[in-house]
């Protein structure tokens, strides 16, 4: 199929000269292109499914001794081709990416090697697991790499090929970075040596050189493992081996004599499980930075009637603010507007329209260039940004309204649709606020690695178009 559609993919050609099916592509009376040809037609005419009826008889009468294995595969590709030929199409290259994208599900003969990873075995259990290589290299170690490639809580710093290791001591970055890839190492060969030794059902055996009696060794995991394991004793020895530890019974593989083995007894807790876990694990105390607000809310106003209405507006204004990413002078408002129609924010209901002169409003005023403006070429907007984080022992969970984020600053702006009348009302508001904003600074701080002074925010009334710095 691929030497059909692209007769001159030499690749496909010389691949197709070493196989069986050549004598059946190249003839004495016509060239392989004719054949070429001849299998557009037949796939324009009958689709994939006819081609592969066509070319299965030609390879099963070149390989009579087909095994089970090969005649699965013939009839996946009859199947991936009848789903194909479903949708259509008769596009060759489009065919051929399907197939290969097609997922095979292989199941594992149970009387078979299997080669794997270590993590891919992760979740496995196995009757017997052998480790016999825990002598290589130390478990920090760090492999040879082109490039060095520094990340911060910014995303990536700086990039530079890699210079002879010997240099790492004399620049801090160098040594730095060296030091935190030896760290990284460590952990990655930590968690495999967890993971296959958590493997074994029944018995693990842990083959390793004796240790070394003149230097010390480095941390290869032979050496982590003596450590932990505390095998510092006398060594239980025969001519061919010695053991330096054990625990279990070494001879578990032998038939049992004895009665057969009872079920353990099950443990019953001297206390709920659930108090338990509460006591030496507490959860969390969960805060949102909304709930910090510090107001004194009279009941006449938490049921009043406009209550729900002012609720419905302020939600309305922050997902129309939403869809501004940047704006300046050259912005479009009729293609905003289009873009909040498209997205089935106005459904003509009466809030509509003072939510949609609130937002014009803004984006009028003095405070846009500030608010919406965008600060340098790197920046980027965060926009209705969800977040939750463990500060100080607390469960923080809040949506920023909107982030201006560079480099070495951060931007925060919080919109505000409170009716303030005066400056007396404003004041009040802010120092409101405040509560509620500090934990916005707190979790802007952890999340961008910034400190807290290089991080601005700003309360946005929409109502008075007043932008009010919060320190």
């Amino acid at each position: 199929l691929q030497l059909a559609a692209h007769p001159g993919d030499t690749l496909a050609r010389e691949h197709l000269k070493m196989t069986p099916l050549w004598q059946q592509i190249e003839f004495t009376d016509h060239g392989w292109p004719l054949t070429c040809h001849q299998v557009r037609e037949s796939v324009f005419e009958r689709g994939f499914v006819g081609f592969t009826e066509v070319w299965t008889r030609h390879l099963r009468a070149l390989l009579p001794e087909m095994d089970a294995f090969h005649e699965l595969r013939l009839r996946q590709f009859g199947e991936m081709a009848a789903e194909f030929d479903a949708g259509g199409s008769r596009d060759i290259d489009a065919f051929l990416q399907h197939a290969r994208d097609m997922p095979m599900q292989v199941r594992g003969a149970a009387n078979a090697v299997q080669v794997m990873t270590v993590h891919k075995a992760k979740g496995l259990e196995f009757d017997v697991v052998i480790l016999p290589d825990l002598n290589g290299d130390a478990m920090d170690h760090v492999r040879r790499r082109s490039l060095i490639v520094n990340r911060d809580a910014q995303g990536i710093s700086w990039v530079l090929q890699e210079p002879p290791r010997i240099f790492a001591p004399l620049h801090a970055a160098l040594n730095e970075e060296l030091e935190t890839s030896k760290q990284r190492s460590a952990f990655e060969s930590l968690c495999r040596l967890y993971v296959a030794m958590t493997r074994a059902k029944r018995g693990l055996y842990l083959i390793a050189e004796p240790p070394p009696k003149t230097s010390a060794p480095s941390m290869k995991e032979a050496h982590f493992l003596r450590r932990m394991l505390g095998a510092t004793g006398p060594a239980e020895e025969t001519p061919d081996y010695l053991i330096e530890w054990q625990i279990g019974d070494a001879q578990w593989f032998a038939p049992s004599k004895g009665a057969p083995p009872q079920p353990p007894a099950l443990a019953v807790a001297a206390r709920p499980l659930g108090g338990l876990l509460r006591e030496f694990q507490p959860l969390a105390k969960r805060v949102t930075p909304s709930g910090e607000e510090d107001f004194k809310i009279k009941g006449s106003m938490l049921f009043s009637a406009g209550r729900e209405p002012g609720r419905k507006l302020g939600n309305l204004v922050h997902e129309l603010m939403a869809h501004v990413e940047w704006w300046d002078a050259t912005s479009d408002m009729a293609a905003l507007e289009s873009r909040w129609q498209a997205s089935g924010l106005l459904r003509g209901e009466a809030i509509e329209a003072t939510a949609l002169a609130m937002v014009r409003a803004v984006l009028n005023s003095a405070a846009a260039p500030f608010a919406f403006g965008k600060p340098a070429a790197e920046a980027q907007a965060w926009r209705e940004r969800p977040f939750d984080l463990i500060h100080e022992g607390s469960w923080i969970s809040g949506v920023f309204d909107r982030v201006m984020v560079q480099r070495d600053s951060v931007r925060l702006i919080d919109f505000k649709t409170d009716d303030v009348p005066d400056e007396a009302a404003l004041a009040e508001r802010v120092a409101g606020y405040r509560p509620q904003i500090v934990l916005y600074r707190q979790a802007l701080a952890r999340l961008t690695g910034l400190k807290p002074e290089q991080i601005e925010c700003a309360l946005l009334f929409t109502r008075t178009c007043r932008l009010v710095d919060v320190k």
